[in-house]
């Protein structure tokens, strides 16, 4: 009987990013020519075009103008700003929002720069979304891809780990989690956070791919073709990547 053909598996890297998206608030309501949600908005499109410089143009401006706002203080009070962009203290309920918006922004920054090459960029932003909002689950996911492709294992486990914590049903950290499991040795752990991040969005092909790709590594060819079959259905593009990443001896 013939040997079976050995395969080296290569996991897709990266995994995939969150793109958080702006809330909409009363104090961004309206979306005026030159406003700073329009700049946010801007930066989005122009990401998701492959246009990461025209992004982090946008985010920046965004900020600028968010983080620029002046309102009036209370009588005999002071401006109490929580933050980059907050407002007076004397409206709870609007410091969240404008501290929220520009956490939105500086996690988008952030992941425009890391699409870059910038590390240390992205890291510096995503870190600031969060100590806006330190229970933002999209930045600690963001800042765990960012902090994986530094090496720097252990932070970026904690990272998803907080993620999921904040947000048991982000399927990206779970894909994304079993990208650095898989990277420490510890396959099954990996192939159980591709099946959750499946189960999370049926409709993301690089998870699939991934677990494919584990499947095959540990030898279960037939359930591997089964999803390297969906992943193809669901972006017919993934089948050259997943060619360069099966190599045979």
């Amino acid at each position: 009987m013939a040997a079976r053909e050995t395969v080296r598996v290569l996991l897709i890297r990266g995994g995939s990013l969150a793109l958080a998206l702006a809330l909409r608030s009363p104090a961004f309501c309206l979306q005026e020519p030159g406003s700073a949600e329009e700049f946010f908005r801007r930066g989005m499109a122009r990401y998701e075009r492959g246009d990461p410089d025209g992004a982090i143009e946008d985010y920046t401006r965004a900020l600028e103008m968010n983080s620029g706002m002046r309102f009036g203080s209370p009588k005999g009070g002071s401006s109490n700003r929580a933050g980059a962009g907050a407002l007076p203290i004397r409206d709870p309920f609007q410091v969240v929002v404008v501290d929220r918006f520009n956490a939105e922004a500086f996690n988008n920054r952030g992941v425009a720069r890391r699409a870059k090459g910038d590390l240390a960029g992205a890291l510096a932003d995503l870190d600031r979304a969060l100590r806006i909002d330190p229970k933002f689950a999209d930045a600690y996911n963001n800042r765990g891809c960012a902090r994986q492709i530094r090496g720097e294992s252990d932070l970026a486990l904690q990272d998803f780990n907080r993620a999921i914590s904040l947000n048991p049903s982000l399927a990206p950290a779970y894909n994304n989690r079993g990208n650095l499991l898989y990277d420490r040795g510890e396959i099954e752990k990996a192939l159980a956070d591709y099946t959750r991040s499946i189960e999370l969005n049926p409709e993301n092909p690089l998870a699939y791919a991934n677990r494919g790709l584990t499947l095959l590594s540990l030898g279960r060819a037939e359930e591997a073709a089964r999803d390297f079959a969906r992943c193809f259905a669901l972006d017919p593009r993934m089948a050259e990547k997943l060619n360069h990443l099966i190599r045979r001896p």
